[in-house]
């Protein structure tokens, strides 16, 4: 688990390639979760357990790509969790969730 000097949830988007660092992460009603991006393109979105690589609904959270041509995770993007329930995740980049680019907020 990472921590950033504010106290939000730190997960590290792509920075070693198809993964979510962590993958898996444990937060309370209330903080933040920051998504941090590398290159190249990646993007951030919600879904379900039943079908990970397919957004959630409309009101779902949705990073929008994030085509990062160099640096280290400098473009952020920010969700504030609203439950303790699970939330699912996944990259929608290419075929990048169908190679295993998925995770969980707050596992069953």
């Amino acid at each position: 688990m990472s921590t950033s000097a504010s106290g939000n949830q730190i997960i590290k988007v792509g920075q070693d390639g198809l993964t979510f660092e962590p993958d898996t992460l444990t937060v309370e009603e209330g903080d933040m979760v920051e998504f941090h991006f590398w290159p190249m393109n990646h993007s951030v979105s919600m879904s379900t357990f039943d079908e990970p690589c397919v957004p959630a609904s409309d009101d779902a959270f949705w990073s929008g790509f994030m085509p990062v041509e160099e640096g280290m995770g400098d473009d952020i993007f920010v969700v504030q969790i609203n439950s303790t329930d699970p939330i699912w995740f996944y990259c929608a980049t290419g075929r990048h969730c169908e190679n295993g680019m998925v995770g969980v907020i707050n596992p069953p």
